[in-house]
């Protein structure tokens, strides 16, 4: 039975429904989510409804204009409060807590800090990425996490939490870090400035075994130059190789029959890739423990 919206009551007018004889009593309380709730008091009729196998409780409405069952309703209630969650301080502080909890994570012995050495930066560089890993299960299809249901969690009482939004920023958070701090290790470690240092490729993928001496102990500053020279004097070979094939296609399509210029050019690619091996074999061999 629809007995109308809360709105339609408060502007009055004759409520049919209520006009029944069987409908004797109609209270609204409000709740804390935003919505109002009534009991319908329904006495039946005797003889015009047949009696039921047991015995049923007053039908629960919202007053909200859809007449949702109450518990619907108060379910989406929740989840609309957990979705605004960081709206919630003491809440969000919480769910960050379940969030460590269910990666495994102790505060007090996660690597954090201040970055002095490559050897500390690989060991948040790491961390961090184990940690992002564990939530990997819990990527949305289209962006950020989301808390599965159905889980039996280390905390029962998380079960709160359950559908819960939340994104990588919310992960930094939880483990008190900055963005920017995660961003510069990630920095370090990129797969195009490693490519060509193949030392230090193989010291990163081994975690600061091999080549250990070399690097654990250099500053993040002398390990950006360090990679970034040999960076550099690859992408220079590489353009001075397409200037000398586009050279090389032009005489053969203007003059065939000169083959001094192709020789030429070809000698000179030859000379930048050796330039850059021997700059890469000086680079790697720089005593960076000494420098500033």
């Amino acid at each position: 039975m629809a007995a109308r919206t809360v709105e339609q009551h408060i502007k009055g007018g004759e409520i049919r429904p209520l006009l029944l004889d069987f409908a004797n009593n109609f209270d609204l309380e409000a709740t804390d989510q935003g919505y109002y709730t009534g009991d319908i008091i329904y006495d039946a009729p005797a003889g015009n409804i047949k009696k039921s196998e047991g015995p049923a409780g007053p039908t629960r409405l919202t007053g909200t204009g859809s007449d949702k069952p109450l518990d619907i309703a108060h379910e989406r209630g929740q989840e609309q409060a957990m979705n605004d969650i960081h709206k919630n301080p003491e809440l969000l502080k919480e769910f960050y807590v379940y969030l460590l909890g269910e990666a495994k994570v102790d505060l007090k012995t996660y690597p954090a800090g201040p970055v002095g050495d490559m050897e500390e930066a690989l060991k948040q560089y790491l961390a961090f990425e184990a940690v992002v890993n564990f939530f990997k299960p819990w990527l949305k299809k289209r962006k950020g996490y989301l808390v599965p249901k159905g889980k039996i969690f280390y905390n029962t009482d998380a079960e709160k939490f359950h559908g819960q939004e939340f994104t990588k920023s919310d992960i930094v958070l939880a483990l008190g870090l900055k963005t920017s701090t995660i961003g510069n290790i990630n920095k370090y470690f990129d797969h195009d400035r490693l490519l060509h240092t193949p030392e230090a490729k193989e010291w990163f993928n081994s975690g600061g075994v091999k080549h250990g001496s070399t690097y654990n102990s250099m500053k993040p500053s002398l390990w950006k130059k360090h990679v970034d020279t040999n960076q550099q004097a690859a992408n220079q070979c590489k353009r001075n190789s397409s200037s000398s094939d586009s050279d090389n296609s032009s005489d053969e399509g203007g003059n065939s029959s000169d083959g001094g210029q192709s020789k030429r050019r070809a000698l000179k690619k030859k000379k930048a890739a050796k330039k850059e091996k021997q700059a890469r074999k000086k680079n790697s061999k720089l005593d960076y423990s000494n420098m500033d």
